[in-house]
């Protein structure tokens, strides 16, 4: 399962952030994530990790929304954002399917 996320660098040349996505399962990978020039909003921040929970989970065929889950509650103990407002943030995105609402509906009325 999901432990943490941490930033790492940029590769300029790529336009690309790295982060390092540390769990139980897989251990620890690097992720490179599209660059956003709003990098500084907790929001748009939040929002380039969660893309690179869902590519990275989605790749290795693993529970999605219940890995999200524990990215939300390791985000709300560093940042202080709630549950409720990452899930509106999410509403919005392309990778926010209606598949992957449906599951994380469902770990959310399980915490």
């Amino acid at each position: 399962m999901f432990q943490s996320i941490r930033y790492v660098g940029s590769i300029p040349e790529l336009k690309s952030y790295i982060y390092i996505i540390t769990d139980s399962d897989f251990g620890v990978v690097d992720v490179i994530v599209a660059e956003n020039k709003r990098f500084w909003d907790l929001r748009e921040g939040a929002l380039e990790r969660q893309t690179a929970i869902i590519r990275e989970y989605s790749k290795r065929k693993l529970n999605v929304a219940a890995n999200l889950v524990m990215y939300f509650r390791f985000y709300e103990k560093h940042f202080g954002i709630s549950v409720a407002t990452q899930m509106q943030w999410l509403l919005h995105q392309e990778l926010y399917t209606p598949e992957l609402k449906a599951d994380l509906q469902k770990y959310l009325t399980l915490i």
